[in-house]
């Protein structure tokens, strides 16, 4: 019989045991990627490209850069960079067969890991973290291995490759770049991030499936095209910002599942204002089963870019908003086979609230409405030149306030504001000067 004490003294030969069959990592340490051997920092410049393998000494294990590199030990955390110097664009290629990784950052720099030899590996659950400012791209497939990869920092993480995992988004964003299929990725957010943090995924891609909410584990917003829509400055900012990319700021993404739970935002954005054509012109979210969360309502950005790029303002075909796009005939904005928990078809807006004041602004048009038409697994964002009964109201009201105000400070825009806020059939949307 073996005794309490030879069970305690065999633990630990046990665990290793165990570890070397099943490949899970023992101790996992911190390096840095370093091209500037033998000194301080991370390159002789802004850049520092080159390759990622366990045969060349491209690491460090101090945080400067100081002293002499190392060669990759599987298992690690691999933080991009040693010292402050690579602020611009590196390429590092992973050259290598079966590298297994504990999780990556990104301080300064926009950092692409490219595809080479083999497969990197996560060797168990790990972070994936982006410094607000910087940018990590995966064209390199990742293989999950059944681990868990959770994203934080204010930076953008996209992938180009790879069939996915499960993905949890503390905070940032997360981009599927355009023609890649991660059909194995499951998207949710951490448990607590909701009110502390801002999580985001979208992209031009395809995943498995997707769930927003502003409770614990679901992501915050949904952003079709690549590039931020709205702020990170806050876990509740709307505030719209330029997507920052040369292309690809608005596209069609692909997710099997959606559920969109209270609180979850899906960010929209238009650049022509033509709705029958889709391809480039405005956002599209493709889904072949949404699950809307049971008597609740659903909360739409519409915001304007007037590039490729994604840059904030006035859209192409701006004579166009002086239309009416109603019905089947508006801005097909989600489009799928199975739909759970709407209702019937036809107009359907009151199960939506939708925020438009960033559209408004960047295209000089105060008086549009806004709704949404479902028409069976297609919903249209329908748009209405006409001013509704309130909208005379809030006009009549503004001349009244321009009239007995001739000496106050406000602005014509900040009249609009109260005017609308007063009076408006939503006066709980957000106004811009509220916003974050």
């Amino acid at each position: 019989m073996i005794s309490s004490g030879e069970i305690q003294s065999l633990r630990i030969p046990i665990y290793i045991f165990l570890c070397a069959i099943l490949g899970c990592k023992l101790f996992s340490a911190d390096q840095y990627w370093d091209r500037h051997d033998g000194s301080a920092g991370a390159s002789t410049g802004s850049t520092a490209t080159g390759n990622w393998n366990t045969s060349t000494s491209n690491w460090n294990s101090n945080s400067d850069g100081s002293g002499s590199n190392d060669t990759w030990s599987n298992g690690n955390t691999a933080i991009f960079s040693a010292g402050t110097d690579a602020t611009g664009s590196s390429t590092i290629t992973a050259d290598l067969n079966s590298m297994t990784l504990g999780g990556l950052t990104v301080q300064e720099g926009d950092i692409t890991i490219a595809s080479g030899t083999g497969s990197l590996t996560l060797a168990g659950n790990a972070n994936f973290s982006v410094a607000e400012g910087s940018t990590l791209t995966m064209t390199e497939p990742l293989v999950f291995g059944g681990n868990t990869l959770n994203k934080t920092g204010k930076g953008l993480l996209t992938f180009g490759a790879g069939v996915g995992g499960t993905t949890t988004i503390e905070q940032g964003k997360i981009d599927i770049a355009s023609g890649a299929d991660l059909s194995s990725g499951i998207f949710t957010g951490t448990s607590g991030a909701g009110n502390t943090n801002k999580s985001i995924i979208g992209g031009l891609g395809t995943v498995n499936s997707i769930t927003i909410g502003d409770n614990d584990n679901e992501i915050d917003f949904i952003a079709p095209g690549l590039g931020y829509s709205s702020s990170l400055s806050s876990a509740s900012s709307q505030k719209q910002v330029a997507a920052e990319r040369s292309t690809g700021a608005v596209g069609t993404f692909t997710t099997g599942i959606l559920n969109w739970n209270s609180g979850g935002v899906y960010d929209w954005e238009v650049k022509t204002f033509t709705p029958s054509t889709t391809d480039g012109a405005y956002d599209v979210l493709d889904f072949t089963t949404i699950n809307f969360e049971a008597g609740q309502t659903f909360d739409i950005n519409v915001m304007s870019v007037t590039n490729d790029g994604g840059t904030a303002g006035a859209v192409t075909n701006l004579d166009q908003t002086l239309s009416d796009f109603t019905g089947t005939g508006g801005f097909k904005f989600l489009t799928g086979t199975n739909v759970n928990n709407m209702g019937g078809n036809g107009d359907v807006s009151d199960r939506f609230n939708i925020r438009s004041d960033d559209f408004y602004y960047h295209n000089n048009n105060w008086m549009g409405d806004w709704g949404v038409w479902r028409d069976g697994g297609d919903f249209y964002l329908t748009y209405s030149v006409a001013p509704e009964p309130s909208t005379y109201i809030m006009i009549s009201a503004l001349f009244l306030i321009i009239g007995v105000n001739q000496s106050s400070r406000k602005t014509f825009r900040s009249v609009i504001d109260s005017v609308r806020k007063k009076f408006s059939k939503k006066p709980k949307q957000l106004i811009p000067s509220e916003l974050k």
